[in-house]
This record gives structure tokens, sequence and C-alpha cells, in this order.
């Protein structure tokens, strides 16, 4: 479903998830619909790190959770989200790559 962003930069997808943080909509703003589309991240990649973190309390801005799904070794995705009352509002993703050790 399409709607308007909740935080007004355009027009938002609305999910309908099993559970997931105790909800079951997700939101994925404008800005995020349009980051993950030019990083090649998809849908179920970031429903996938919310729901299966490799790393929480990545630092983010207030009132906003970032986590961490290794895909590689090297590669992982990052997910900005946060949480209303009756859903999870994602705000971006992006890859990120660490040297090999």
């Amino acid at each position: 479903m399409v709607t308007p962003d909740s935080a007004g930069e355009g027009e938002a997808k609305l999910v309908q998830v099993p559970e997931l943080l105790g909800k079951t909509i997700v939101e994925f703003c404008f800005h995020a619909l349009e980051q993950m589309q030019i990083r090649g991240i998809s849908e179920r990649d970031v429903l996938a790190t919310i729901r299966h973190p490799d790393e929480i309390g990545l630092p983010t801005q207030p009132n906003r959770e970032r986590v961490r799904k290794f895909k590689k070794p090297t590669k992982a995705i990052d997910v900005v989200y946060e949480e209303r009352d009756d859903r999870i509002v994602v705000v971006t993703a992006f890859p990120k790559k660490f040297p090999r050790s």
C-alpha cells in the first residue's frame, strides 16, 4: 500500500508483516525507498536485518535504532528505523564494508 510518508517527504510504502518487534506494519519512508533502490537493498534484506540483527545499539539520532546484519565477513547492511505505537518506520538502509583482517 502506498501512503503519504509520515515525515512528509513523499510517498511511503506500508507493508503488512508477521509480528516484528511487536508490530505488524512496517512503513518504508520515501527516503528509505529511494536509498534502497540506489544501493540495491531489498525490502527482504531490511526486514531480515531488523528481525535478526548481528549488531544492535549502533550510533544514530535520538529515538531511532540502528542495527547491522552481516552478509559476508566484510559486507553488512545497516538499517535505521523508528518504533512508533502502531508500526516500525524504516528511515534508511545502507551497505557497510569492512577491511579484511
